[in-house]
């Protein structure tokens, strides 16, 4: 209601119509009205590069268009360089087709950005590290566990076809990153790692 009313009220916000398309999107899951008004906010406002990115990972991530969704990841970075959200969605964006070479490229550019205070961000870069490179195996679920102990969390954020990518490429570990999932995105009781 408040974002609907504020739309009224500024119907040229192309901020607006972006955030509530994000809320539609990954709180509602409307899909359908959210890519109405993501489309709404960039007509509104093309160089948004926050809008621009989350556009990019609702076309990957729900529409499964994989060709636009790499358009728009490429554009919301031309915009901004410097949005480490973004750099971490398109990291993973190339795991799960299994390109782990950009992958790695991109979520190592994530973590040159003062990402400490970003817990969501981080928990979601060590898993991808965890889930995707026998050299991060050890260190990745330190700090995985570290991070989930702390509170660390990203509810709603889909690391499954992550798994589904590590074991096709054998991860000694499926059992945990299922639980690590949990643990991330449901914000299951810690314990579920005792199991």
């Amino acid at each position: 209601k408040i974002y609907e009313s504020g739309i009224m009220e500024f119907p040229k916000s192309a901020e607006l119509y972006g955030w509530y398309a994000i809320f539609l999107h990954g709180v509602r899951k409307e899909y359908d009205k959210a890519e109405e008004y993501y489309k709404k906010a960039l007509e509104l406002d093309p160089n948004l590069a926050a809008t621009t990115g989350s556009y990019a990972n609702f076309l990957h991530s729900v529409r499964k268009e994989y060709g636009r969704a790499e358009e728009y990841y490429k554009k919301a970075l031309e915009l901004d360089q410097n949005m480490a959200n973004t750099t971490g969605n398109y990291a993973q964006f190339f795991l799960i087709k299994g390109d782990k070479e950009k992958g790695k490229e991109y979520i190592n550019k994530a973590f040159t950005f003062n990402i400490d205070d970003n817990k969501s961000l981080l928990v979601e870069l060590w898993f991808y590290r965890y889930a995707h490179f026998p050299e991060w195996y050890e260190e990745g679920y330190k700090r995985l566990l570290e991070l989930v102990k702390n509170g660390a969390r990203s509810i709603g954020w889909n690391l499954k076809p992550n798994i589904e990518q590590a074991k096709k490429d054998g991860h000694p570990h499926i059992d945990l990153l299922y639980k690590f999932d949990k643990i991330i995105t449901e914000d299951a009781p810690i314990d579920v790692l005792d199991k």
